[in-house]
């Protein structure tokens, strides 16, 4: 069940949102109290989202290997897996991972709206966790509370 939780209280998606500018920098604005978030994305939005770059991202792997990227560490690892459904849905639980690790904050900007939320609600700033429930992403961070003025760099 998609829910997205601050301090343990329900929200709705439309009160939430992700910051594009500085995302994961403190806040600027003296006196921005933060609070935890939890959010479940379902797993099907994200095969959706990394499907049409799936292909290529395996192609520019294998042309341009890096041998200290451990999302290219962990897909070598899983023979180079065609379908990434096969990854979100399977049980290669560490390239799952990886991949989840590397889209993370893509995930949360597509999920969410950039910005202040469509109502008065909370803009999320970090990613200090992500996991998978079931047929759910959960990513866990901190987030300030929307529709406060801030500074120039805050927005």
């Amino acid at each position: 069940m998609t829910q997205n939780l601050v301090n343990g209280q329900l929200v709705e998606k439309n009160q939430l949102s992700r910051r594009s500018m500085n995302f994961g920098q403190h806040w600027r604005t003296e006196g921005i109290k933060e609070f935890n978030y939890e959010v479940y994305i379902p797993i099907s939005f994200t095969v959706k989202l990394i499907k049409p770059e799936w292909q290529e991202m395996l192609e520019d792997y294998q042309k341009h290997p890096d041998p200290d990227d451990p999302l290219e560490a962990a897909i070598k690892t899983a023979n180079w897996p065609e379908n990434v459904e096969d990854v979100l849905i399977g049980n290669k639980e560490s390239l799952k991972m990886e991949l989840l690790n590397f889209y993370a904050d893509e995930i949360l900007l597509r999920w969410f709206e950039d910005g202040e939320p469509e109502k008065k609600g909370y803009v999320i700033n970090t990613i200090e966790s992500i996991a998978t429930v079931k047929d759910e992403i959960r990513i866990k961070g901190m987030c300030r509370a929307s529709h406060i003025t801030v500074k120039y760099q805050d927005v």
